[in-house]
């Protein structure tokens, strides 16, 4: 990703906004003097565009799975997975604290942060300070996204893991929750890294939570190779219409309905964010920007035979 590119990408899609906003305004104004129809039309056009511009995407969301990753789950475990923050474009700190905030109250296990932390600059994760509050009893983790390649993505790992969270990238971590094992897997960006899912060693028979931040990914990987896979890039489109789904189409191999909530691949759940912040145009619609939460279980008990 060329960095001039993404920025006179949004720079083109905000001037779109503002004209769109403009033209609103001015179907009003000529409405007045003219015809109700065209007052009302420019009325619903301003609402609809303040709305989709800055109600809605700071307009948060939990978002919430619950998986069995074994046939007889005995023990529960919460991951909060934090995707596609996009520090620097948009939104500002006041709204990442708020989204701190939130997690803080979800209590939860496991923490994952799934790339595109920031939108350009590395500088911009000062603006996320708040992450590193956030406390998970059996982890914080994270894998980078292809914006957070576009100026320094060293600097912005180190600041990572100064707040306390694990690089996961291409790597595996068991994670032992209530004396049950769960292996963590993460995979370098798809665009501007270089995944390796063979570097990622799991202890045999535990259940396998691959991250990784682009669903092309999902191409080189084979069936069985994980037991749930967590993703982001998408934001769902930002632009959402019911009954058609992504307006815009997204930048992606795999098919486009792979673009948010629960999905499949191969036989394997796949968990798609629509993400936290906003890239390209400011707005969203019928799409929120979310916190996602999956509880998943692991363990086994044997079954009751309630017969005599």
């Amino acid at each position: 990703t060329d960095p001039d590119a993404s920025r006179l990408e949004s720079v083109f899609f905000d001037s779109i906004y503002w004209m769109l906003m403009f033209f609103a305004v001015a179907f009003i104004v000529f409405g007045i003097f003219s015809s109700v129809w065209i007052f009302s039309f420019g009325i619903f056009a301003l609402m609809l565009g303040l709305y989709a511009g800055f109600v809605e995407p700071y307009w948060l969301r939990v978002k919430r799975y619950r998986l069995a990753l074994t046939e007889y789950p005995s023990v529960w475990m919460r991951i909060v997975f934090l995707s596609d923050f996009h520090a620097g474009s948009y939104k500002r700190k006041r709204f990442y604290d708020r989204v701190s905030s939130m997690v803080a109250s979800l209590h939860p296990d496991v923490i994952v942060l799934g790339g595109d932390l920031v939108d350009e600059r590395s500088v911009s994760t000062k603006d996320l300070s708040s992450l590193q509050r956030l406390r998970a009893k059996d982890g914080k983790f994270f894998v980078l996204g292809n914006h957070d390649f576009l100026d320094d993505p060293d600097a912005l790992a180190t600041r990572l893991r100064s707040w306390g969270f694990e690089d996961l990238t291409n790597e595996a971590r068991m994670v032992e929750h209530e004396g049950r094992k769960i292996c963590f897997v993460g995979l370098d960006d798809t665009w501007q890294g270089q995944p390796k899912m063979g570097a990622a060693k799991c202890e045999k028979n535990a259940p396998v939570i691959l991250f990784v931040h682009e669903p092309d990914a999902l191409l080189d990987l084979a069936e069985g190779s994980a037991n749930v896979i967590m993703l982001g890039h998408t934001h769902g489109g930002q632009l959402r219409l019911p009954g058609i789904g992504a307006v815009r189409k997204l930048p992606q191999q795999v098919p486009q309905g792979l673009d948010v909530g629960k999905k499949a691949w191969r036989g394997m759940p796949v968990i798609i964010s629509a993400g936290l912040g906003e890239t390209g145009a400011r707005v969203r619609l019928f799409c929120r920007p979310e916190i996602v939460v999956m509880e998943v279980g692991c363990g086994s008990r044997e079954r009751v035979d309630h017969r005599r």
